[in-house]
């Protein structure tokens, strides 16, 4: 099969383009914009097949550390026109050559939002399995209210009757509130055994990207206000008829009264009345020690859509050599050895790659 890139250079109809894909909202024009910077250039790719559209990706081209070896990253797989495991393989090896060609040193598939995930494995990309979970909107507000838990929707109602209340804004004023509350969300957390974890998990977005989506009309948050005060929120980030809930912080108060529950009901009708397709809930750890993050994501009539991250060892010399402490790296992730050894061997491994191996 004989498949062709072509770098788009004018990204400026990209995304209505893209919505015929279902493809993921973080291969939109709309994020990659908001995220691009000195370090980090957006990059869209079309793939063609006798001057015909087989497929589209968007990431960001980025130095390496302090380079001047660059990777390219991508938030999610290659969006084909049919989930057909062969034109998928192809692709990928195309892009693979073309990042040969043009000297990346490193090609990077995250997998936000890729519900049209298809199993395609391709030799130089490993892979790493995850598993997100999606509300369809596309139902009626009275069919998604039945596809809730009936104690999700009990919650809710009894919030309300605290007299709690949903709000939404564009404002950023409203960001140093969120942070505030991630940080009680994690210590939260952390007392029920989860272990410490980062706030911000999504690669390259920050206290300035968040900004930019709210400005550009690309993002909302929505929060729950009680008594005066504000005791929960959440960052939704919405492109090409798609949205995903990036982040959610909640205080002790607003655990107590269920504002969260609440505050995802009414988050739902906001996002359909919008126009919104789909509403991602983010991704959900696999194993059983997360069965109760899961659990509550589903109770919200969510689906579960697994997926893999791929990723390329160093394509090209001289940084090849380090392919062996990339490979040593991902044994120790499968492996059972204590958490506290891991990280100090990871952090070792770091010291030797010089920021060089990955996000």
């Amino acid at each position: 099969m004989d498949i062709y890139i072509k770098q788009v250079e004018n990204p400026q109809n990209w995304d209505t383009e893209l919505q015929k894909y279902e493809a993921s909202l973080f291969l939109s024009h709309a994020w990659l914009d908001a995220l691009k910077g000195v370090d980090k250039v957006p990059v869209y790719f079309m793939f063609y097949r006798d001057n015909q559209v087989l497929g589209m990706l968007a990431g960001l081209e980025r130095v390496m550390g302090k380079g001047p070896q660059k990777q390219l990253f991508f938030f999610s797989g290659i969006a084909c026109k049919s989930k057909d495991v062969d034109l998928l393989k192809y692709c990928k090896k195309s892009l693979l050559n073309y990042a040969i060609n043009k000297r990346y040193f490193r090609v990077i598939f995250k997998s936000y939002d890729y519900t049209r995930f298809v199993r395609a494995k391709v030799k130089r990309l490993s892979e790493f399995q995850r598993s997100e979970c999606v509300i369809n909107l596309n139902r009626s507000t009275e069919q998604l209210e039945k596809s809730i838990n009936r104690d999700f929707r009990r919650r809710a109602r009894k919030s309300a009757r605290e007299g709690v209340e949903i709000k939404q804004s564009h404002s950023p004023e409203l960001l140093d509130k969120l942070f505030e509350l991630l940080d009680l969300t994690q210590k939260t957390r952390i007392q029920k055994g989860y272990g410490k974890y980062r706030s911000l998990t999504m690669p390259f977005l920050d206290y300035e990207q968040m900004q930019n989506l709210l400005a550009r009309g690309n993002a909302n948050l929505y929060y729950a206000q009680y008594k005066g005060e504000i005791v929960s929120i959440q960052f939704v980030f919405y492109s090409i008829g798609r949205s995903y809930g990036l982040l959610m912080g909640t205080n002790s108060t607003g655990y107590k009264i269920s504002a969260p529950s609440l505050l995802f009901i009414e988050s739902i009708k906001f996002l359909k009345n919008k126009g919104c397709q789909s509403y991602n809930l983010g991704g959900v750890p696999l194993g059983k020690k997360h069965d109760g993050v899961r659990k509550y994501k589903l109770d919200m009539g969510a689906e579960i859509f697994f997926s893999s991250e791929e990723t390329t060892g160093f394509l090209l010399s001289p940084l090849k050599k380090y392919n062996a402490l990339l490979n040593l790296k991902d044994m120790l992730t499968s492996s059972p050895l204590p958490w506290r050894l891991k990280k100090m061997l990871f952090n070792g491994m770091r010291v030797f790659l010089k920021g060089k191996e990955h996000y």
